[in-house]
């Protein structure tokens, strides 16, 4: 009994070092610090029942437990404090005649300094260099030579990873996205921002110490990159050399400077021959903040980056800062709504435009409550931001036609005016202003508001001078109340961006487009069609002259999808005052059979069979019978704003409410290739009543123009398939 005691404190004490070990490792081992601190706890209860406890253990259990208790409190890179400890507990428990105690702490004292200063990976690297060259010796010249390249003076540096630190599952608790834990109120902090403009400035960045070191195959892509460099632009007589390499995670930029003698324009002007020789897509930046020539070359090997990675930065800053991306050293860019204050995004299908949006919509829901941000989502494809419906933060369901895309800009100006009243009743500039005041006045504070959409084509396609003129009104006037927008397109021609538009928003976001002129609708500059695609993206912020590159973060479904069941299932457990885990499963399990959306909206085609079916859920997961009564009040009353049929020409439409012949007539008018009542009468054998009211059914629904006269027809819009895809939702 004794010894497999013995051996029990053993095994106890050598996992608690091993948590305590593992938590200078890194800085979000919290579980591990967790671990450990409980292990202490138990040992310290247990150890005064046995004798061997007490011989193994005894006072050495609190050196680790203290540190990792001080370590949730306080971040401390500097943990080689922890060594002398450990050494003179070691000497006293010698002195005092405990010999295994005192062995041990002696012998792990050295363990925390030898980390601290990176013995065991340098070892490693010693080991492999020994490994690789056996046999072989090397003086002192060339190995610097070699590290060095051909060329004096060049020196290959590279910039630190933005995130090489584990992560949680991507199923989370649900008490992350709880409110409680949420903080609701942000301070200020210009910590984040001063980041990003420094990162904006490569004169900075290229000033710190390379933290990884380059390995041995990219050390010879960049010679060969370099190399390939100089020969083709020496075979146009210009001369020059390559002073700088930094390294990137997608990207490498080579810093040139010209000879005396040379023009700016004639190396910027070979960026083709550049890909030609390079067979990679080369972006010429002249000149950097430094005065330098950049060249921006892809890596063989493209690093991507996906929304785990701007979890540890969702927290800092205000409360619209949001990490939408990396830079080109690997940094994270922090983007700021407020100084935006609106933003435009252009680029080519498959560039990344919707990726960039769930990313944006998703950093923002993670950061704030519905009690601090609200949102209002226009979606003309009815794919992507759709994924966001029943999300608390709505005002309204998502648009997923015009004359709803166009309600709701129209309740955005309503809330806008109404918010300028309650603003100047106490005398408030801004929305801070008033927050401030209505804290003091114990009035309700106005939450922010976030306009997104994702296909401005379509809108002004089809309803052109209500989307201008709704637009152009939120832009001039909505940054002071606390309202921003977010307009995306994928054909970025004058036709679509107006002038009007174009000049309400400062900040421009270019993702690949297919030509020249599309970069210069955007951006007023060429660039973006070099970008690399798949979220490559060229930043231009209101404070800036030239654009900053960014790498955008992956977002996926799963990253979308337990955020936002976990926010609805917040949502109805208070409304409902059931257990948060029963509705948790409730919300899921409507969600995987696609019913889940009837819970919001009433306006979508079978909403009835896919409502009895929610009911029979309620039924099976909270045991209620009842359940139908309970759900159509949430129904009536999710959103505080909703799409409800009014007189006719209020540009609303129920599609429940849809004639039956809509389809069939839509498949005459294409076959004839124009729209008409007549022509209805005649083909479907109906009365002209019932003809005019599917014509402006079909004319509400985007399928047929506005009518020009009353005897000319009307054009058709779109295909009878995109007509069939709207009424099935």
């Amino acid at each position: 009994m004794y010894s497999l005691l013995l051996v029990l404190d053993v095994a106890l004490w050598g996992v608690l070092y091993y948590f305590f070990l593992r938590s200078l490792g890194d800085k979000r081992n919290r579980p591990f610090v967790i671990g450990g601190l409980l292990l202490a706890l138990l040992a310290t209860l247990v150890s005064p029942l046995f004798r061997p406890m007490r011989e193994v253990f005894g006072p050495t259990i609190l050196i680790p437990a203290a540190w990792m208790l001080f370590r949730l409190f306080r971040e401390m890179p500097e943990y080689y404090w922890t060594a002398p400890f450990l050494a003179l507990y070691g000497i006293y428990a010698l002195i005092r005649g405990e010999t295994l105690p005192g062995i041990l702490s002696l012998l792990l004292s050295p363990v925390p300094v030898l980390l601290g200063v990176g013995v065991p990976g340098k070892v490693m690297d010693f080991l492999r260099r020994e490994g690789e060259a056996p046999g072989e010796e090397e003086s002192e010249e060339e190995v610097m030579s070699e590290r060095e390249g051909k060329d004096e003076g060049v020196s290959v540096s590279v910039s630190p990873e933005s995130v090489e630190e584990e992560h949680p599952d991507e199923e989370r608790e649900p008490e992350e996205v709880r409110p409680p834990v949420i903080t609701v109120e942000v301070e200020p902090d210009p910590q984040p921002a001063e980041e990003a403009e420094v990162e904006e400035e490569p004169e900075e960045e290229l000033r710190e110490e390379p933290a990884v070191e380059v390995e041995e195959d990219e050390t010879e892509e960049i010679e060969r990159t370099k190399e390939a460099i100089l020969s083709k632009l020496a075979e146009f007589g210009i001369k020059g050399e390559i002073v700088k390499v930094w390294r990137g995670p997608v990207l490498t930029l080579y810093e040139f400077v010209p000879a005396p003698g040379v023009k700016v324009s004639s190396v910027v002007s070979r960026e083709d021959d550049l890909h030609v020789s390079l067979k990679k897509p080369v972006r010429i930046v002249a000149p950097l903040p430094n005065g330098n020539i950049g060249i921006e070359v892809p890596n063989d090997r493209r690093k991507v980056f996906t929304f785990k990675d701007a979890e540890p930065y969702l927290k800092k800053g205000e409360a619209v800062d949001v990490p939408i991306g990396v830079d080109v050293f690997g940094k994270p860019y922090i983007f700021n709504l407020h100084k935006a204050p609106h933003v435009l995004i252009g680029g080519a299908t498959g560039s990344g435009k919707s990726v960039l949006l769930s990313t944006l919509v998703l950093g923002l829901i993670r950061k704030n409550t519905p009690e601090t941000l609200r949102l209002v989502l226009i979606d003309p494809k009815m794919v992507e931001l759709s994924t966001f419906e029943g999300l608390p933060h709505l005002l309204l369901p998502v648009a997923k036609m015009v004359p709803q895309a166009v309600h709701a800009l129209k309740t955005v100006i309503d809330i806008m005016t109404e918010r300028y009243t309650m603003m100047s009743s106490v005398g408030a500039r801004d929305i801070e202003a008033y927050n401030g005041k209505a804290r003091r006045l114990k009035m309700e504070p106005m939450p922010y508001i976030v306009v997104v959409i994702d296909e401005l084509a379509d809108l002004m396609m089809l309803s052109p001078k209500d989307t201008v003129d709704a637009i152009q009104r939120i832009a001039q006037l909505a940054r002071a109340v606390g309202i921003h927008m977010v307009v995306a397109t994928q054909r970025p021609s004058v036709d679509v961006v107006k002038p009007v538009i174009k000049a309400n928003f400062p900040t421009r976001i270019a993702l690949k487009v297919a030509s020249r002129f599309d970069s210069r609708t955007i951006l007023d500059r060429d660039g973006a069609e070099r970008l690399l695609g798949k979220g490559d993206m060229l930043v231009l912020t209101a404070d800036r002259h030239d654009p900053v590159r960014v790498h955008g973060y992956y977002t996926s479904h799963r990253d979308i999808h337990p955020v936002l069941v976990s926010w609805i299932a917040y949502r109805l457990t208070r409304e409902w005052g059931t257990d948060y885990v029963r509705t948790e499963r409730f919300v899921r399990r409507a969600m995987e059979e696609g019913v889940l959306t009837a819970l919001f909206r009433d306006d979508e085609p079978a909403h009835e069979p896919r409502f009895n079916r929610l009911v029979a859920l309620f039924g099976e997961t909270f045991g209620e019978k009842d359940g139908r009564e309970r759900l159509e009040k949430t129904l009536k009353g999710y959103y505080p704003y909703s799409y409800e049929e009014e007189e006719e020409g209020t540009g609303q439409i129920n599609l429940r409410k849809l004639d039956p012949l809509i389809v069939k007539a839509a498949e005459v008018f294409q076959e004839v290739g124009y729209g008409s009542t007549s022509l209805l009468q005649r083909r479907l054998g109906i009365g002209y009543p019932r003809a005019a009211k599917i014509v402006d059914q079909l004319e509400r629904l985007g399928f047929l123009s506005k009518a020009e006269g009353t005897s000319r027809p009307r054009k058709l819009l779109m295909s009878v398939e995109e007509l069939k895809r709207i009424v099935k939702g």
